[in-house]
């Protein structure tokens, strides 16, 4: 086993597990000092970089979360967890274009990221471009026909756009998500 710093492997792998459990358990001081560690010995620990990203979009803090995600994803262009987790963050810090970009990237990266897809759907949605947000919708459908809330997205669509014959269909297929629509 490589050492880095006087770490093996093995433990970098057992300090990540122990950062993702208090991650996991809501202990994000914890967890941070953990990844912090991973990063003051291997700089470029793609997992670190992602999930101290994560953990500072967690503590809605928007700007370090991007910076550690980008780190992780100039060294991982194509994690998809990572792309997706870019995707949360600037859309929360409501830089749409970037998480426009992001959640495009997963898609091409991981084509069946239902919650990729969908958060993308519901930012053409909120854009008000129906055919953009229609179009990731039915994606979406193409791959689980159960998915209640793309059939009332669809619905609201096609009642946005006068076509209530349509919209009545959707919203029906909602109500019946379970079955075959």
């Amino acid at each position: 086993m490589p050492l880095i710093n006087g770490i093996n492997d093995a433990t970098l792998d057992e300090l990540l597990q122990n950062a993702i459990d208090h991650h996991n358990d809501e202990e994000y001081d914890e967890a941070s000092l953990l990844y912090k560690k991973i990063l003051s010995v291997s700089p470029n620990h793609v997992d670190a970089l992602k999930l101290l990203g994560k953990l500072s979009y967690d503590r809605n803090e928007l700007q370090k979360a991007i910076d550690l995600l980008e780190q992780s994803h100039h060294l991982s262009p194509k994690e998809p967890t990572t792309l997706f987790y870019l995707g949360e963050a600037y859309d929360a810090a409501e830089d749409i274009e970037k998480a426009i970009g992001a959640y495009k990237a997963l898609i091409q990266v991981d084509p069946n990221s239902i919650e990729g897809t969908y958060n993308l759907a519901i930012i053409y949605y909120q854009l008000n471009e129906s055919s953009e947000a229609t179009k990731y919708f039915q994606s979406i459908l193409d791959q689980n026909p159960n998915h209640e809330d793309s059939w009332n997205y669809l619905g609201l669509i096609h009642h946005e756009n006068d076509d209530n014959r349509e919209a009545e269909r959707c919203f029906n297929c909602a109500l019946q998500a379970n079955q075959d629509c």
